[in-house]
């Protein structure tokens, strides 16, 4: 919400963009630990590696939508 202003209450498409993007960075924060925590040889490891891409994609594409929505508001409080 880097365009909310004092007087004006957030938006709630940047609040429920802002929530998704924390989930999913804590959830990509969680499969990264779990991958460096995985031994190089551990069967388990291609399956975590392929969680954490699933995870960093699912976050870029968060983000590219939290910065389209953003976007919309600068307009409306630029000066």
């Amino acid at each position: 919400m880097r365009y909310a202003r004092q007087d004006v209450r957030p938006c709630d498409e940047c609040t429920r963009l802002a929530a998704e993007s924390a989930a999913l960075f804590q959830q990509y924060l969680d499969a990264k630990d779990a991958l460096t925590l995985t031994s190089k040889n551990d069967p388990a490891r291609l399956e975590r590696r392929k969680h954490l891409d699933r995870v960093s994609g699912q976050l870029r594409e968060a983000r590219r939508r939290s910065n389209l929505h953003e976007e919309t508001h600068q307009d409306e409080f630029s000066n």
